[in-house]
């Protein structure tokens, strides 16, 4: 097959995912080209190492001030998102793609708009494979009162969804918000791990805990920092990976966390090979991220022997299975730091999780079965 890829998609497991889908599906014989606005992150897992990519560029006046002011362009557009220059864009990415001679468009997320209008402007079948739509707008509780637009933003996102000849999520739970989102029947195709490339390094272990996530207020930073103040002295460790990091945040989880006299490393944009030494020195793996709809990286810390403790909501229902490769806990600070205790305080049953935890990984998310399903959804389109 001949497939355009469109996304405008930030740093993170969204772009870990498409990034590794082109990878598989360019190994398998498929020929693809991508289009991206400018504002996508495009040095993070680039698509232009596999595929031809063509950024298309906001129209004037918006391009000029997103190369000048770009950190006031893109709060702009987070909260005010104009639908208009997103929908150009999308358009004139479309006109070389409908000239192109291809068979499908796989489409991923936009982090503006979540469900991009590509689809509405080109002539061939379209799959959209959506991590979630944005939470800003459909999830109770998560409302920006800054947020410009928001009834034409909801319109312009449902339309832009059900534009698609197929959808596509990560899992049951993004299956509910999702159809209940845009009024479709959407498709679970799981996404998957490279157990090859997530695997025990041999380093150590060491005492701290690990969370990998967004430096950012949805991950619940303050959540695992007053499970730590919990835990038996000495307490171990946090140490906090993260590829974005919001400013304001950072200090108030840094003040929480001196308060409460608990050790917070954060450490932010680390390459794929030093998070892999991370998971696999940590001793443990603490998820706390709010209705995550899957969860990558706890996944990866399993494929590095490492047991994952996670709250008991959204994707982690679907992939964290106790006495295999981790503990659910209620999300409370108590909860989740009794799961913690009783692993820190039992080597020989981390040890046991650990082992289990990678060969489940091995067995039951791997990226074959994944790519298999997605192939399929792109031919029958």
């Amino acid at each position: 097959m001949k497939i355009a890829v469109y996304h405008n998609l930030p740093s993170g497991g969204a772009k870990r995912a498409l990034y590794t889908q082109v990878k598989m599906l360019l190994e398998r014989g498929h020929t693809l080209e991508c289009w991206t606005p400018e504002t996508s992150r495009r040095d993070y897992l680039p698509l232009s190492d596999l595929i031809p990519v063509t950024v298309v560029p906001y129209a004037p006046p918006w391009v000029a001030v997103q190369r000048i002011a770009p950190w006031f362009f893109e709060q702009f557009q987070k909260l005010c998102c104009c639908t208009n220059a997103m929908t150009s864009i999308a358009r004139r990415a479309a006109a070389p793609i409908n000239a192109g001679n291809f068979d499908v468009l796989l489409s991923a997320n936009c982090r503006y708009q979540a469900a991009p209008p590509i689809a509405r402007f080109t002539t061939i079948p379209a799959v959209f494979y959506c991590q979630e739509p944005y939470r800003a707008f459909h999830e109770a509780g998560t409302g920006n009162p800054l947020l410009m637009n928001r009834r034409t933003r909801i319109r312009e996102e449902i339309a832009n969804a059900r534009a698609f000849d197929r959808v596509l999520v990560n899992s049951n739970y993004s299956k509910g918000c999702i159809d209940a989102a845009y009024g479709i029947t959407s498709q679970v195709n799981y996404l998957g791990i490279d157990p090859e490339q997530f695997k025990p390094t041999g380093e150590p272990r060491e005492g701290f805990i690990l969370g990998v996530g967004a430096i950012q207020a949805h991950k619940r930073i303050e959540l695992a920092i007053e499970t730590i103040a919990k835990l038996p002295t000495p307490k171990p460790p946090l140490v906090w990976i993260g590829n974005m990091c919001s400013v304001g945040y950072r200090k108030r989880i840094e003040a929480r966390a001196a308060r409460l006299n608990v050790k917070l490393i954060l450490k932010t944009q680390l390459p794929d090979s030093e998070l892999i030494s991370h998971l696999s020195r940590a001793r443990l793996f603490l998820y706390t991220s709010r209705l995550e709809p899957f969860g990558l990286t706890p996944l990866e810390a399993n494929a590095c022997g490492t047991p994952v403790v996670a709250v008991r909501e959204g994707g982690m229902l679907e992939t964290i299975q106790g006495d295999v490769n981790g503990m659910l806990c209620d999300v409370t600070p108590a909860s989740i730091a009794t799961a913690l205790d009783q692993l820190l305080s039992n080597p020989d049953l981390t040890e046991h999780l650990g082992s289990s935890a990678r060969q489940h990984v091995v067995e039951n998310w791997n990226w074959e079965r994944s790519i298999n399903e997605l192939e399929e959804s792109l031919r029958l389109a």
